[in-house]
C-alpha cells in the first residue's frame, strides 16, 4: 500500500538514578503514483509535480507524492490493476486500456459535443459526480477526470474536402470510439503506439492520424503532416486515480488536503493545460506554414452528422446493456455544455 517511514529522535538522561526519555516522533507518508508519460512531458511538469509538491507543503511534509514517468511501475494498460491492488498509491490512467469497463463514461468520448478540453473535462467530473457514471470506478477513488482537446484529422499529402476522399484513408486512432468514428465516415482506424506514428506515417503505412495541435511536437509529426482537416472527432478520457486503502488510512486533516487538491478544479486545470497546449503549438506551426488547414463546409458537417449517427446508436445500446440511461447522460451533457 503506502509507504510510512517513521523518523523518532530520543534523547536520553540519567538524572539520580532514574531514566527519563524525551522522543519526538514525526511520521511522513509517501504515495507513489505512476505516469504514462515521460518526465519530459508538459503536463506532468507544468501541471502533476506542482500538484504533488502543493500536497506536500500542504501537508507541513507529512505527506510526500513520489511521481515516476513511464517505465518505473508497470506500463501504462496495467495502471488500474496495480492501483486497484495496492501496488502503487495512484496513477494517471487511460479508461480506453479497460475495454468494456467504463461503457458509460465513453459517452464524453462521442463525437462532437465538446469545444475545448476543459469543457469536457468539467463535463465529465460532473456527470460522475452526479451518478450518471454509474459504478465504474470501483475500487478506485478519482482525483481528477479529464481530457484531450477535441480530436481532427492530420494527414500526409491527401487532403480532406469532402467525405468521398476520406475513403480508404489509414488514420492511426486513438481508442475504440475514434475508430468507430473512421469506419463510420469511410476511413480506417489504425491502433498502434503513438510513439510508432511518425515513421508509419513517413512509411505510407498510414495516410495520417486523428489528434490535436499539441501532438505535433512530441509525437515527431509536424515535419510529415501537410493537410488537416478541423471536423471534431472526439476525444479520449484520462483520469487520476488513487487507491481507497491508501487513502482512508490517512488522519482526516490529511484526507483533506488529498479532497482541497482534487476534483472539479483540478479536472478543468488539467483539461485548461490542454487547451493552452495546443493553441501554442498550433500557433507556432501555423507561423511555419507546413500544413494546410482545412475548416470543414456546412454541407461537409451534415454529411459528416449523418454518417455518425449510428455511433451514437451503438453507444446508447452499450449504456442500456451497463444499466446506464444514455438519453439521461446526453440531456446532461447537452445542459452543462450549454451553460
Amino acid at each position: 500500500m503506502f509507504i510510512n517511514r517513521v523518523v523518532t529522535a530520543c534523547a536520553a538522561l540519567a538524572l539520580g538514578g532514574v531514566m527519563a526519555m524525551s522522543c519526538a516522533a514525526a511520521e511522513q507518508t509517501t504515495l507513489r503514483f505512476a505516469m504514462p508519460v515521460p518526465s519530459g512531458q508538459w503536463i506532468l511538469q507544468n501541471d502533476l509535480l506542482p500538484w504533488a509538491e502543493k500536497i506536500e507543503k500542504e501537508s507541513g511534509g507529512r505527506i510526500v507524492v513520489d511521481i515516476q514517468p513511464v517505465g518505473v511501475f508497470g506500463t501504462p494498460d496495467t495502471y488500474l490493476e496495480l492501483v486497484e491492488s495496492g501496488v502503487i498509491d495512484g496513477a494517471w490512467f487511460v479508461p480506453g486500456y479497460a475495454p468494456g469497463r467504463f461503457r458509460l463514461t465513453s459517452s464524453v468520448e462521442l463525437p462532437g459535443i465538446f469545444k475545448t478540453a476543459e469543457q469536457a473535462s468539467s463535463t465529465y467530473w460532473k456527470l460522475f459526480e452526479e451518478g450518471l457514471l454509474g459504478g465504474e470506478y470501483y475500487g478506485v477513488k478519482p482525483l481528477a477526470l479529464f481530457m484531450n482537446v477535441p480530436y481532427i484529422m492530420m494527414t500526409k499529402d491527401h487532403r480532406i474536402e469532402t467525405m468521398s476522399d476520406l475513403k480508404g484513408l489509414k488514420l492511426r486512432a486513438s481508442g475504440r470510439m475514434i475508430g468507430s468514428v473512421l469506419e463510420a465516415i469511410g476511413a480506417s482506424g489504425v491502433g498502434m503506439p503513438a510513439s510508432e506514428m511518425a515513421e508509419a506515417i513517413r512509411l505510407g503505412v498510414l495516410n495520417g492520424t486523428v489528434f490535436a495541435y499539441e501532438a505535433l511536437e512530441p509525437f515527431g509529426i509536424a515535419d510529415l503532416i501537410t493537410d488537416i482537416n478541423e471536423t471534431p472527432l472526439g476525444s479520449i478520457t484520462h483520469i487520476v486515480i488513487m487507491n481507497p486503502d491508501s487513502y482512508d488510512k490517512l488522519p482526516d486533516d490529511l484526507k483533506k488536503v488529498i479532497d482541497d487538491n482534487s476534483g472539479l478544479a483540478f479536472s478543468e486545470q488539467l483539461g485548461a493545460s490542454y487547451d493552452e497546449a495546443d493553441k501554442r503549438i498550433r500557433a507556432k506551426y501555423d507561423e511555419k506554414g507546413t500544413y494546410t488547414v482545412t475548416v470543414p463546409s456546412e454541407a461537409f458537417l451534415a454529411e459528416y452528422k449523418s454518417a455518425i449517427t449510428p455511433v451514437f446508436e451503438a453507444w446508447k445500446e452499450e449504456a442500456r446493456a451497463a444499466d446506464g440511461n444514455p438519453d439521461a447522460i446526453l440531456a446532461r451533457i447537452e445542459e452543462l455544455t450549454a451553460q
